[in-house]
C-alpha cells in the first residue's frame, strides 16, 4: 500500500493507538497497522477502526450524556460536524428546541434517531395530490396569507 500523503510504500507493523472520545482516553497496543517510514502516517483496517470505536463507546454510559445535549455534544455523539447537525434538524431527522438562541436536543431524541433502522423520508410522495390533500393544502395556505389585524394576534392553529 502506498502512502496517500507523501507515496512512500507503507509496511505492515503492530502499533500503539491512542482514541480519544469525549474526553476520555484508551490506548490499544499492537494493533495492526499500515505505517509510512517517511511520513510516519498510519492506516488501520475498516474491521480494527469498528472495533475501537464499539469499545470506547462500550466504556461510556448512557447516564453520562445530559438529558439535554447542546449542539456540541451532539456534533460529537453523532461524530458530525455542527453543520450536519442543523441539516438533520432542518429537514426533520432529528428534533430539538431552541432555548434563547441555542438548540437544546432530548438525548432520548437523539438515541431514538440511532436506533432506527431505516431513515424517515422527508417526502412520502410526488405528482398530483388527490382533491383532500389540495384542499389541505389550500386551507393552510389561506390561514397563512390571513394577516391579523392591528394589535390582534395571529391564530393558531390547533
Amino acid at each position: 500500500m502506498k502512502c496517500p500523503f507523501c507515496g512512500t510504500t507503507m509496511v505492515k507493523r503492530k502499533v500503539d493507538v491512542d482514541k480519544t472520545w469525549k474526553g476520555r482516553t484508551i490506548t490499544f497496543r499492537d494493533v495492526q497497522a499500515e505505517v509510512c517510514l517517511n511520513c510516519g502516517e498510519e492506516a488501520y483496517s475498516g474491521e480494527d477502526i469498528e472495533l475501537m470505536d464499539s469499545i470506547i463507546e462500550g466504556t461510556l454510559k448512557e447516564e453520562e450524556y445530559p438529558k439535554l445535549m447542546n449542539l456540541e455534544e451532539v456534533s460529537s455523539f453523532l461524530r458530525v460536524t455542527p453543520q450536519t447537525v442543523y441539516n438533520m434538524l432542518r429537514d426533520g431527522r432529528i428534533r430539538a428546541t431552541k432555548v434563547g438562541r441555542e438548540w437544546r436536543f432530548p438525548r432520548e431524541t437523539i438515541l431514538q434517531f440511532m436506533s432506527m433502522k431505516e431513515p424517515t423520508p422527508v417526502m412520502y410522495r410526488s405528482g398530483d395530490l388527490s382533491q383532500p390533500e389540495k384542499n389541505e393544502v389550500n386551507e393552510a395556505a389561506s390561514r397563512f396569507q390571513e394577516k391579523p389585524k392591528k394589535g390582534e394576534r395571529p391564530a393558531k392553529d390547533e
